[in-house]
């Protein structure tokens, strides 16, 4: 627990560092929307959803550990049973359960207002996802980006029906400012070469940041009623240094404990920009303590210089799209596109074909309909000729056979 009296108290009615997860969504309108929060069964992940759930938002708790999952799930719903709390699976450091949940939520075929990508993990150990990524840069960055991007168009069309903004918020780290010199060390994603844990950490939370950015520009130039930013906790004593040496642990413990927050004031921010009114429109921005921090705060390292260059992020954008094979699967889609318009119009002109011998098999149809017609008219008037042949016949014989009994007679 921090040391609350040590930092500096917000000024009444202003949002900030002292502030809590309940207090900045207090009468959010956030009745019936729909969530995804990565990384909800401990820290902020946790917090954010129970304020989330708090505020009568349907929540998809997405976690690695499901069993843990169906426990917080139903520890929050013990105490507010009026929750709505849904369980998906998900590895960010796998591209492959990234793409599954993903598929799982869409095939729902519910809405999504809410993108919370929470969940996140540092390391002083170098290792290699099963995609060959370097561990903290697939599950801080490249699995969010891709669970990003393949829910996208879910949220655009969201937002596009029911009116109201999709939010996407990003959880980023004061440490994005203490990346590789040169910004983005592309090299220690793949190898060990001149690799540095702590800056590994940094650069995958700096990619976050110029990501927000480059898809809030994108998002703004197409139209689309969805925002997206990227949240500074500050400094939280969660489970994220549980894989570091002690010494670091250490370190962290005294200065969480001076100068942090605890959790419920550490996932205020990340509530905030998720439901608070005062962020509607707001997009691209880096917020800290409930306020937007300049833009040189993401993009500019310590000497003040800017990280990338248009050049390094177009780079960067081939990069990431060939370690999450997007960019094959684009081609494959352009492809199969081409495929299925010819199919379209194939089965088009079948359909024409087939609507035209319709039409010829209905005029046969009728013509054979009125020929039966005419048929049984005919029919029936012989019937009526002979039933009344037959009545003539039988009043002649009657009349025969009176004339004769008349003549016996006489």
């Amino acid at each position: 627990m921090a040391w609350s009296w040590i930092r500096r108290k917000d000024p009444e009615g202003v949002f900030g560092a002292s502030s809590t997860a309940e207090e900045v969504t207090a009468g959010a309108d956030a009745w019936g929307l729909v969530a995804v929060v990565t990384g909800g069964t401990s820290g902020l992940g946790l917090e954010t959803l129970k304020t989330l759930a708090l505020r009568g938002v349907r929540v998809f708790l997405a976690a690695r550990n499901m069993e843990r999952a169906a426990e917080v799930r139903a520890e929050i719903l013990l105490k507010l049973p009026a929750g709505k709390i849904d369980l998906l699976q998900i590895d960010l450091s796998s591209l492959l359960s990234v793409r599954r949940a993903a598929e799982e939520f869409l095939s729902l075929n519910i809405p999504l207002n809410l993108l919370v990508n929470n969940a996140g993990m540092t390391t002083n150990k170098f290792r290699l996802t099963k995609d060959g990524i370097e561990e903290q840069f697939a599950t801080n960055y490249l699995g969010p980006y891709l669970f990003t991007q393949l829910l996208l168009n879910k949220m655009k069309a969201t937002a596009s029906e029911c009116g109201r903004e999709g939010r996407i918020v990003n959880l980023s780290s004061m440490a994005h400012k203490s990346s590789y010199k040169m910004g983005m060390s592309f090299k220690t994603l793949r190898t060990s070469d001149g690799y540095d844990w702590l800056a590994s950490y940094g650069q995958s939370k700096l990619a976050v940041v110029l990501h927000t950015k480059e898809l809030s520009k994108r998002l703004q130039d197409e139209g689309a009623n969805v925002t997206i930013n990227s949240v500074d906790p500050g400094a939280i004593s969660t489970n994220l240094l549980r894989e570091v040496g002690t010494a670091i642990k250490l370190f962290s413990a005294v200065y969480v404990g001076l100068l942090g927050k605890d959790i419920s004031c550490g996932a205020a921010t990340q509530c905030y920009v998720s439901l608070n009114p005062a962020v509607n429109g707001v997009s691209g921005e880096y917020f800290e303590d409930c306020k937007t921090m300049a833009e040189a705060e993401g993009s500019r390292n310590r000497r003040g210089q800017k990280r990338k260059s248009p050049e390094e992020a177009q780079y960067m954008e081939k990069v990431r799209e060939r370690m999450t094979h997007l960019e094959l699967e684009n081609k494959f889609l352009e492809e199969r596109v081409k495929i299925l318009e010819a199919e379209v119009r194939e089965h088009r002109l079948k359909y024409n074909d087939l609507k035209r011998d319709l039409r010829w098999s209905e005029e046969a149809l009728e013509r054979e309909r009125k020929a039966l017609a005419e048929d049984q008219t005919w029919k029936k008037l012989a019937e009526d000729i002979l039933v009344k042949q037959r009545i003539l016949l039988d009043e002649k014989k009657a009349w025969r056979r009176s004339q004769r009994d008349a003549a016996e007679g006489s």
